[in-house]
């Protein structure tokens, strides 16, 4: 029994609660009946926040807990739970077949701090309905479906069915068609005929999200995947990135096979995104960033580490590469990207990082290239190291960044050459700051 015939039979059998106007109708159900007994005709229409949206299901699924006290409006009582749902022709035509046709008939569960019983939910009903008769042929036919047929749906998107399959088990006998039709009593119509594709395909889009919530709290669901991936012997973590962005968030993952296969094939990998494949708490689109790499055994691509986060900012992707980099000692030696503008600004950042014997025979070598402009004899010797240390700053800019250090040379040394080269002096003086 769904709640909308739950008070419906209740009107009937108990007078009493009929209104003069035969619009509103206030009772209570026990918490219990509410939480197993739910409408389908009716939607959900509760205007809230994520945080209050994980409230009420903590209300039904653990009663009414304790809380610290806290501010309240003037003359507004504070809800403990709370859920509008409307009739499943509310809301404005969209359209010649639209469904909607402005119903008016509504109700609204509640319970508040003021309630003495908090196990029990208030209720007031609207029960009239406007722009449409419920159960005349147009409203069976336009109608959503009834809870068992979606149940039924429900089960078979379970076992793994898809509309293909469950298409073939949805049969009519010709017979039965044509005498439907002739009559035109729609009543009769099994409720299996008004299954389409939509109907399935938003039935397995439900069941994976609740196989991907672990929790309603977005932050707790992530917290239990990151324990299931750990007792499966894989990697994960995830990060809060609010302080770059608002609810910006990464999550990374991958299994041990995989980390082994990026250590010993992960010298060249390619690194890209795929745009909506989910989204998060607040239904904003998230983006699937995927490291591949070839095998050396079968010379394919393998995906090898996965990150998600909803934002296109290159934040989480340098604090992934740097979990890789500083937790599992993955450094590659080329990193392939597309145009992403994105990708582009890490192209530099995701680099290997230089080895101390790099960085010290650098040091040597621009040490040295200056020495010579330093004791050259004559100013054409002067002009000559001088372009070879200007070529060589060109030559490892991609690299070094070295193109910084001639703008420096150029700004602070090279007008007041005379005083420090040999080419104009006598006398050799040390390269330093104070020339």
């Amino acid at each position: 029994m769904t709640i909308e015939n739950f008070l419906t039979t209740t009107i009937i059998n108990q007078p009493s609660l009929r209104p003069e106007d035969n619009t509103r109708i206030q009772l209570k159900v026990a918490r219990s009946f509410y939480q197993t007994h739910y409408s389908v005709k009716f939607l959900n229409r509760t205007k809230s926040s994520n945080r209050h949206r994980v409230k009420n299901e903590e209300y039904l699924t653990n009663g009414y807990s304790e809380e610290p006290p806290t501010k309240r409006s003037r003359g507004k009582p504070r809800h403990i739970f709370n859920k509008r749902y409307v009739c499943n022709h509310a809301g404005n035509p969209r359209g010649d077949n639209s469904m909607c046709c402005n119903c008016q008939a509504h109700f609204i569960a509640f319970v508040t701090m003021d309630c003495r019983d908090k196990d029990m939910i208030s209720i007031d009903y609207y029960r009239e309905h406007t722009g449409h008769i419920p159960g005349s042929n147009q409203d069976i036919i336009s109608g959503t479906l009834p809870r068992s047929v979606t149940m039924f749906i429900q089960e078979q998107v379970e076992k793994n069915l898809t509309w293909r399959n469950i298409k073939h088990m949805l049969r009519l006998d010709k017979e039965v068609l044509t005498r439907i039709l002739d009559t035109e009593d729609y009543s009769s119509l099994p409720l299996a005929m008004q299954v389409n594709h939509n109907h399935v395909y938003y039935a397995m889009k439900m069941h994976l999200q609740r196989q991907s919530f672990l929790d309603p709290s977005m932050e707790v669901s992530l917290e239990k995947w990151g324990e299931k991936v750990r007792q499966e012997r894989g990697h994960f973590m995830a990060r809060n990135l609010e302080t770059h962005e608002q609810e910006m968030f990464f999550v990374t993952f991958m299994s041990d096979w995989q980390l082994e296969v990026l250590k010993s094939n992960g010298h060249v990998i390619s690194l890209d995104s795929t745009h909506k494949t989910c989204v998060d708490a607040r239904s904003k689109d998230c983006y699937l960033y995927t490291i591949v790499s070839r095998s050396s055994t079968t010379g394919k691509g393998k995906p090898l580490a996965w990150m998600i986060t909803n934002s296109q900012a290159q934040y989480p992707i340098t604090f992934w590469l740097e979990w890789l980099k500083n937790q599992h000692g993955f450094i590659p030696e080329r990193v392939m990207i597309d145009d992403s503008d994105t990708e582009l600004l890490l192209a530099k950042p995701s680099t290997p990082s230089k080895t101390m014997a790099e960085k010290k025979k650098m040091r040597e070598d621009a040490l040295s290239l200056l020495m010579n402009m330093m004791k050259a004899e004559t100013p054409i010797d002067f002009d000559m190291m001088h372009d070879e240390f200007n070529w060589w700053c060109l030559d490892n800019d991609d690299e070094w960044e070295t193109a910084n250090l001639y703008l420096y040379y150029e700004g602070e040394y090279h007008d007041k050459r005379e005083k420090w080269s040999a080419a104009w002096r006598s006398v050799s003086f040390s390269l330093c700051n104070e020339c």
